[in-house]
């Protein structure tokens, strides 16, 4: 299912950033970054953030329970946010 009009090269750009987010790589991170910031098509940085997002849903469709796991996260971040105040 596309709900957004995201490009191959923004495909791309969200593998090579979750690759670099894995190993642990912050130039690979940085680069990707860099390049979606700099790249003149407009929309550029948020077709990365959709790309990365479209990436999440599909591995999470491999789980059975996704979406329970995502709200409890959802859950557990609001929860640490209120404790600090």
């Amino acid at each position: 299912m596309q709900i957004a009009n995201i490009q191959d090269k923004d495909r791309a750009r969200g593998l090579r950033a979750t690759l670099g987010f894995i190993q642990g790589d912050s130039l690979a991170l940085d680069a990707v970054l860099t390049e979606a910031a700099e790249d003149p098509t407009p929309g550029a940085t948020a077709a990365l953030v959709l790309a990365v997002t479209e990436q999440a849903a599909m591995y999470a469709n491999a789980a059975p329970d996704a979406v329970q796991q995502l709200q409890s996260l959802i859950l557990d971040y609001v929860q640490q946010e209120a404790n600090r105040g």
